[in-house]
């Protein structure tokens, strides 16, 4: 939240616009249900970090409309988290694709018609440790024939739900790309 709290993230509904098909996003893992992972692939287009990233709450706010790039919300994106009661978001730079980071990553605001792939998440309480075990949602962009995307993104992943992704192991050290 805007005071640095955790944030539950409750299993939802998210529905593909392409398509209008849904899928069960399972919330988020951790002591307070909060910890959720996506791909940082915009479905639009395919843009990467730094042009597609997470705004924090203090981050949604007019004074990102005049931010130098790729730090720079859209009007629409901001007047999209504000319509939906959402505090922070995932937006991409390159053409303006927004994504609900509290609702499986479902789509705010176009041009894509794809939410962002989830991440299923395990995390051992009595470790504390946090496991990738498999994915959700649409195939990461491009997928299909010379990186076209499919016409029914749900059926590239419908195997991945639940399955390992491969073996569990600890990190010994970790980067996080968005820090400056």
């Amino acid at each position: 939240d805007s005071k640095g709290n955790p944030v539950e993230i409750p299993p939802t509904t998210v529905t593909i616009p392409q398509t209008g098909k849904t899928y069960q996003f399972p919330g988020g893992v951790g002591p307070n249900k909060s910890i959720v992972a996506y791909s940082a692939i915009c479905q639009h287009l395919g843009c990467t970090p730094p042009y597609i990233h997470f705004y924090p709450p203090q981050y949604v706010s007019p004074a990102q409309l005049t931010a130098s790039e790729p730090d720079q919300l859209s009007a629409e994106a901001l007047l999209a988290a504000k319509q939906n009661h959402v505090p922070a978001l995932i937006h991409c730079d390159c053409h303006g694709s927004t994504y609900d980071p509290y609702k499986g990553a479902a789509v705010l605001t176009g041009p894509t018609v794809r939410p962002l792939p989830a991440v299923l998440l395990e995390w051992d309480s009595t470790t504390d440790y946090l496991y990738a075990i498999g994915a959700i949602g649409v195939a990461t962009y491009p997928n299909g024939a010379n990186g076209i995307p499919s016409n029914d993104p749900t059926d590239d992943l419908s195997n991945s739900y639940g399955s390992p992704v491969g073996d569990k192991t600890t990190v010994s050290g970790t980067e996080n790309p968005f820090s400056s």
